[in-house]
């Protein structure tokens, strides 16, 4: 098992397509209140419909203990870079949180 045998397990169980890996990329400067950085695995997908490449991650799970999840997004415009698809992932994950709960 390699270390990205999980991220294409995931893949293929989310989007349905078998992928190559490419890169490894740091995205840093994170909006504050975020980590400082995250590393992010691109993908070449071999058989999917709509994309030719994706990004994936593993993101810390929320509460104390918890195993990471598996975070990925397909390389479909505005999405057109790894650090993009950080963003746009933490602009959703911050949009679950109601206005009233701080975050952080």
């Amino acid at each position: 098992m390699t270390n990205f045998d999980d991220l294409q397990e995931k893949i293929l169980e989310k989007h349905g397509s078998r992928s190559i890996h490419l890169a490894t990329v740091a995205v840093i400067n994170l909006p504050e209140g975020n980590p400082g950085m995250v590393i992010v695995e691109v993908f070449d997908l071999l058989d999917h419909p709509e994309a030719e490449t994706i990004y994936a991650w593993r993101r810390a799970g929320t509460n104390f203990g918890a195993e990471a999840e598996i975070i990925t997004i397909l390389r479909i415009a505005p999405i057109t870079n790894a650090k993009k698809a950080v963003w746009a992932d933490l602009a959703a994950t911050a949009s679950l949180v109601p206005a009233h709960v701080e975050q952080g």
